[in-house]
């Protein structure tokens, strides 16, 4: 089944072919302007976000759970993380989601306009399955002209939870860029990932 390079099939990045045809359909259906499909997961799709969103000197406000691929695209570009804390639960052993609060103080704290700060990074849910309401930490986000990228490999099946009571995607919560993971939660074949693209803060090229 893994036949990536057939030109009837095309890639993630043809302008025709069943690839093309299949990322522009999901687009489309999910309300996106574009969706890039990858293949061995989500950390290629979050190095491509991370590089698309900040370039070389620039920094990168995120959570200190973030994804190992994440520290690998700093070192790579020359990004600077500028981490932030995350409330910690002594029951669990585990960070607890975050607060519009939580945020709030966050953005205080570092004070956002004095740092050369090129975007945000969300994870959401936490590889222990914890979830946030991310609409208001994004709309902080943009608020400051920043925008969000939200790694969401453990949660694509969000999408398809309207109506269960289940957390809101962050495909439909206004994050610029998501990554999501459909192996994980959904099918897809050679561990297939999907980059969804969203927003006017981000260049698309």
């Amino acid at each position: 089944w893994d036949l990536p390079e057939l030109p009837e099939i095309g890639s993630p990045l043809s302008k025709s072919g069943l690839i093309a045809e299949s990322q522009k359909s999901f687009s489309e259906r999910f309300n996106a302007k574009k969706c890039f499909f990858g293949v061995n997961g989500a950390s290629g799709l979050i190095q491509s976000g991370i590089i698309s969103m900040a370039n070389t000197g620039e920094c990168i406000l995120m959570p200190r759970n973030v994804h190992i691929s994440v520290i690998k695209a700093c070192i790579l570009q020359n990004i600077t993380p500028i981490f932030f804390d995350l409330e910690f639960s002594t029951e669990t052993g585990h960070y607890k989601p975050i607060t519009e609060k939580w945020f709030k103080k966050v953005f205080k704290k570092i004070e956002i306009n004095e740092k050369n700060i090129a975007g945000v990074i969300l994870v959401n849910p936490y590889y222990q399955g914890y979830s946030t309401d991310l609409a208001p930490l994004i709309k902080i986000c943009h608020q400051n002209n920043l925008p969000v990228l939200v790694d969401e490999a453990h949660g694509s099946y969000f999408l398809f939870c309207d109506n269960l009571n289940l957390p809101k995607s962050a495909l439909k919560s206004n994050a610029d860029l998501v990554i999501q993971s459909l192996h994980k939660s959904l099918n897809g074949l050679t561990q297939t990932a999907a980059l969804w693209y969203k927003g006017n803060l981000i260049d698309e090229h």
